[in-house]
């Protein structure tokens, strides 16, 4: 005979075991997107958040548009750290 006891606390158990599953593996994409955006001065890379419930869209502001523009900055390359830790510490989620 089944036990039907407890049912809606396995039932939200399950439910945050799950949530936690699917975020990890969010997690994981967004940390391979950021280290496979192409990047030149890294605003596009910088520029990606990570939120959970609703999109953000924004634009770093740690990088000097002006000095970039002008070509007085290096351009960086795919996988650069500095835009890539930008944006995570920038995320929430």
């Amino acid at each position: 005979m089944a036990n039907w006891e407890n049912l809606d606390a396995a039932f939200a158990e399950l439910e945050a075991e799950c949530a936690n599953v699917i975020r990890g593996m969010t997690v994981e994409i967004f940390l391979h997107t950021l280290q496979y955006s192409p990047q030149y001065f890294g605003r596009y890379a910088s520029s990606w958040t990570y939120k959970i419930g609703s999109p953000e869209f924004w634009t770093n502001p740690e990088f000097d548009y002006v000095a970039e523009d002008s070509g007085q900055v290096a351009p960086s390359r795919k996988g650069d750290p500095e835009a890539i830790f930008s944006a995570m510490i920038h995320s929430s989620g």
